[in-house]
């Protein structure tokens, strides 16, 4: 059975827990927003940043969409308070993640308490929790509010199953339900509480044992835990049927399954050296080009050691079978089988999985301090003291989007899109060299990206390097031949240049046809690209025609200069743009 808490502990220890917490991530309130999923979250969000209404909680409950690709409600609602009360004040915004994240950290605490810990060791795992590095992520970067509000609910579905097993009741289940369900409204992660709830049941709370009867074991796991389960498995299917809907799960061509199994291996090993040795954590951890086998197979060997030690000393140590078991059931959903993004891992998984690890880590020290005690203290006093340094410089990581970035390329300079996340937010005038180093870092490691080459021809089109537009614009569509806008882009620089060594007015013409093909249905751009290129090669009647229908269609004002082309096509007259750039270098042109 679980033990009571004290009074003085839910009251006193506890909120001073939370209090010490609170004051760790207190310098987040000098921070930005950052551009890596804030802006589709918050900041570009009509239906958050504009607070709360009817409307705004009607999408909550209903949204989703391919930047955000499940449906968690509560999160939602979260931000639109926040937005409500702060506006798009981001520090205050941190602020409230930090808050959530200390309530957690006295709920963690009351947990452990329950779990026959004594209370100096419950103090040392739970400041070890909170004040990790790994929680960084999870409390400092505003899109992770659901990873806060997801165990949050959990914590509390924990201790309103406690209170449950102590006194069985409809009334006491329901509490239990309704804390998942909110979980679950929270970040989908939360559909591993029902296994869980039956690693509880085994220790500490002991209602399940190995070689009980079947009629007992159906009881426990299947019975009492049906509407639970069902749930979940029902919003797991959900969710992976709204996220291949939404075409953001990677197929198993792009990433093949024994990759994402050698991934999976390997990140179990990775998140328990983070836990370990927390000195290179960063926002965003690319997928692997490739696997080396005997890293494989070592990961494997040490998988199914561990969980064999695990399983056969589960009686002697139960601490350790339900944490290591705990363990990987939390990291389960979000190890990469089924591989949603870009990133091989990331450090907001740990947030619950963490708790399993400090299972073994509680048993073991309750007998190391009372074997060791002065040698222990001083033990945990340097190793909190390093963690906490070591968080508070991970917090100054996330004040803004440069910090953020920078710190990423230190230790994984080959990330593409942290490149291209640099490049959105340094200023194109005064930051114009190192926007222009990131680029070209960017395409050494991916040469045949279509989307880096049109990075890079917008790139070269604001500082007029009209020959080097022309390159990745040209580069962009070799790769990806079904790009409108870029079509329509060389199309008029092909027919519209003022330099004849530029213009190929037959090419712009097949450009400007193929665009109109690809574009999803009629534009006035295209109509008037295509115009434009005709012209190019002295076919006037069917500039005319072109830019009339250019000019048609649509309720909206013709704009002045559509009318000027269908003047100058009327005079048999070809439309020159002079304000494109001239070239660099005289005597040379784009091929």
């Amino acid at each position: 059975m679980v033990k009571k808490v004290l009074l003085s502990e839910f009251l006193i220890v506890a909120p001073a827990l939370s209090i010490l917490t609170l004051g760790i991530y207190a310098g987040v309130l000098s921070h930005s927003f950052v551009a890596f999923d804030d802006l589709d979250y918050v900041v570009n969000n009509e239906w958050v940043r504009t607070g709360l209404s009817i409307e705004n909680l009607s999408w909550a409950f209903s949204s989703l969409n391919a930047n955000v690709s499940y449906w968690h409600p509560l999160t939602w609602l979260s931000h639109q308070i926040d937005c409500e009360l702060f506006g798009s004040n981001a520090g205050s915004h941190k602020l409230v993640s930090a808050l959530i994240h200390s309530i957690n950290a006295s709920l963690l605490y009351l947990f452990f308490r329950r779990l026959q810990f004594s209370t100096w060791t419950c103090l040392v795992i739970t400041g070890l929790f909170a004040w990790h590095p790994l929680r960084v992520e999870s409390v400092a970067w505003v899109s992770e509010r659901k990873d806060l509000l997801c165990s949050l609910f959990t914590l509390i579905t924990f201790h309103a199953y406690f209170n449950y097993t102590e006194r069985p009741s409809a009334w006491r289940m329901l509490v239990v339900f309704v804390s998942f369900v909110s979980a679950l409204m929270s970040k989908p992660m939360a559909v591993t509480i029902p296994a869980l709830l039956i690693l509880l049941d085994f220790w500490p709370l002991r209602r399940m044992k190995f070689g009980s009867r079947f009629q007992d074991l159906l009881q426990i796991i299947f019975i009492e835990k049906l509407p639970l389960l069902t749930l979940s498995i029902a919003i797991s299917i959900l969710t992976v049927i709204a996220q291949n809907s939404l075409g953001i799960v990677a197929n198993t061509i792009d990433i093949p399954v024994a990759y994402r199994l050698a991934n999976a291996l390997a990140s179990l090993w990775i998140y328990l050296l983070d836990f370990a040795y927390p000195v290179k954590l960063v926002a965003f951890y690319p997928y692997p080009n490739d696997f080396s086998l005997w890293p494989v197979l070592l990961s494997l060997t040490a998988f199914v050691l561990v969980t064999a030690v695990a399983i056969k000393f589960r009686s002697r140590f139960p601490h350790l079978f339900v944490g290591w078991i705990w363990y990987v059931l939390t990291l389960l959903p979000v190890i990469g089988l089924i591989q949603v993004g870009d990133q091989a891992r990331a450090d907001r998984y740990t947030y619950l999985s963490n708790v399993g690890i400090l299972l073994p880590i509680a048993g073991s020290l309750t007998w190391l301090h009372c074997v060791r005690p002065r040698l222990i203290s001083v033990f945990i006093g340097l190793l909190g003291t390093f963690m906490i340094t070591i968080t508070l410089q991970q917090i100054g990581y996330w004040k803004n989007s440069q910090t953020l970035f920078r710190r990423v390329l230190e230790h994984r300079p080959n990330s593409t899109m942290i490149r291209l996340g640099m490049i959105a937010t340094l200023d194109r005038e005064t930051q114009q060299d190192e926007v222009f180093h990131h680029l070209h870092r960017a395409l050494q490691n991916e040469p045949e990206s279509p989307h880096l080459h049109r990075v890079a021809a917008s790139l070269y089109r604001h500082i007029g390097k009209i020959e080097a537009e022309l390159i990745h614009l040209r580069k962009s569509l070799y790769w990806d031949p079904t790009q409108p806008t870029l079509q329509r882009r060389l199309a008029y620089i092909l027919s519209a240049h003022p330099d004849p060594a530029i213009r190929r007015p037959n090419e712009a013409v097949s450009l400007a046809e193929a665009a109109h093909s690809n574009a999803k249905g009629a534009s006035r751009e295209s109509f008037d690209t295509w115009a434009i290129a005709e012209a190019s090669r002295g076919h006037f009647s069917a500039a005319r025609d072109l830019a009339s229908r250019a000019t048609q269609g649509s309720s909206a004002e013709v704009p002045t200069g559509m009318l000027h082309r269908l003047k100058l096509f009327d005079s048999s007259r070809p439309y020159i743009d002079y304000q494109l750039p001239a070239r660099t270098h005289p005597g040379r042109h784009s091929k």
